[in-house]
């Protein structure tokens, strides 16, 4: 195949090479010879960087992205890369293009001499004017492709990579990465910083402590646009450091920041579950947030685990404790139903539990809903526990009683005879 003799344009070209790099490379060097420079040298590098981006740099390739088997040895690419920047000054002139191809070699560098041409180029790089000065209504879509497609936010994320790289092939950090990386963490444009944000995950399996101080840097108090970014690192966090985690949680209700509530509820949950945090803790986090869709998935994570005999006290133990903190909807109420379904009669000591806590706690919701399942257990109870269903139905009639509205609340104008049936059954049968 003779590229010089083809009118294949540069787009093409790209995308070719990042589907069969290894092929492609060989015709660089005949497009530098030929005075091709920008034609095909410089798209043959893009796609090149492109590949390793896809393979190693979290890049979600195109639908259609079909890389040539067996994959090129990594190694290669990245030789490939390092030594054309390093010879052809040309290449310098599309800086977007340098920059994305010294990220994309950022998780793969191992020899002191890679590493350290790698990061004289970002030293190099840091203070480059792209992205120019930030504008305040940018909205998140924009400081993500600003992140992708900005130099510094290439070389902040190529920065970031190269030290978990090191970190956790236990190579030393050339001398001035942490300051780089700290330097990019509080770099004025946002779309930098997420690029140091979008990785702390991965640094603080390494070195956690060091990846809580880039995040205060980055993010010293929660930004709407930066949080969605921070957010993943601080819900992989919650379970090793509680309180840290639970201050930004607060501090970020309280600025109205969009958290995801739904992914935090999945996270309290099995932070929970794996003994990471307590009950108290689990009540206090949803407390917290005080969102339904959080107690929801709380609710349903126990729920699913509750069929387990290991985790089956723990789940009940949970669900009692997160009962005062339940912001009740017609989903909750239908999770708590479930509880009382699958524990039934069979459980009498933690259904019973639950009840009481579930009476004292349960303060309605706004949807329409029927507690005609929590009485029909009641009823069901009664045979195997007559002494404490009677007592519940007291406290439940305690609560009718009280004021019209605990009276709509429990329903007890549809349900009140069923309680005092339960109590007469309950007394005849202990005069006999």
């Amino acid at each position: 195949m003779n590229l010089l003799n083809t009118s294949i344009n540069s787009l093409v070209l790209k995308k070719n090479s990042t589907s069969d790099p290894e092929e492609f490379i060989r015709f660089f060097d005949n497009a530098v010879k030929n005075d091709l420079c920008n034609y095909y040298a410089a798209p043959i590098l893009e796609g090149v960087a492109m590949h390793l981006a896809y393979r190693f740099c979290n890049y979600i390739p195109p639908e259609n992205w079909n890389p040539k088997h067996p994959l090129p040895e990594k190694s290669k690419l990245v030789c490939f890369i390092l030594s054309v920047i390093e010879n052809h000054d040309f290449l310098w002139e599309n800086i977007n293009i340098i920059a994305l191809a010294l990220k994309s070699c950022a998780p793969l560098v191992k020899s002191s001499k890679e590493i350290s041409s790698l990061f004289s180029y970002y030293l190099q790089l840091a203070s480059h004017r792209d992205p120019e000065i930030y504008k305040p209504d940018i909205i998140n879509t924009d400081i993500e492709f600003i992140s992708q497609n900005s130099v510094r936010g290439n070389i902040a994320e190529g920065a970031v990579l190269l030290a978990v790289n090191l970190l956790k092939n236990n190579i030393k950090f050339p001398k001035l990465l942490s300051a780089v990386l700290l330097r990019f963490a509080t770099d004025s444009h946002l779309g930098v910083r997420i690029s140091i944000l979008k990785h702390l995950t991965a640094y603080a399996r390494f070195d956690p402590d060091k990846a809580w101080s880039l995040f205060h840097a980055a993010c010293p108090f929660p930004d709407p646009l930066l949080w969605p970014f921070g957010e993943n690192f601080l819900q992989d966090q919650y379970n090793k450091n509680f309180k840290n985690v639970k201050y930004h949680l607060d501090q970020a209700r309280h600025q109205s920041v969009a958290i995801n509530y739904k992914t935090w509820g999945i996270s309290f949950g099995l932070s929970y579950l794996s003994g990471s945090i307590c009950a108290k803790e689990l009540s206090q986090a949803l407390l917290i947030l005080n969102h339904c869709n959080t107690c929801y998935e709380v609710f349903n994570i126990l729920n699913i685990h509750i069929k387990e005999e290991d985790n089956l006290l723990k789940c009940v133990n949970g669900l009692v404790e997160i009962l005062d903190s339940a912001r009740f909807s017609k989903k909750i109420l239908d999770q708590v139903k479930y509880i009382f379904q699958y524990l039934d009669t069979d459980y009498i000591d933690m259904t019973t539990m639950i009840a009481y806590k579930f009476i004292s706690s349960f303060r309605g919701c706004r949807d329409s809903y029927d507690l005609s399942w929590f009485y029909n257990w009641l009823n069901r109870n009664s045979e195997k526990a007559p002494i404490a269903s009677a007592q519940l139905c007291e406290q439940l009639i305690s609560k009718i009683k009280a004021s019209p509205a605990q009276c709509q609340i429990w329903q007890g104008k549809k349900y009140s005879q069923t309680l005092i049936n339960i109590i007469n059954k309950t007394k005849s049968r202990h005069q006999e």
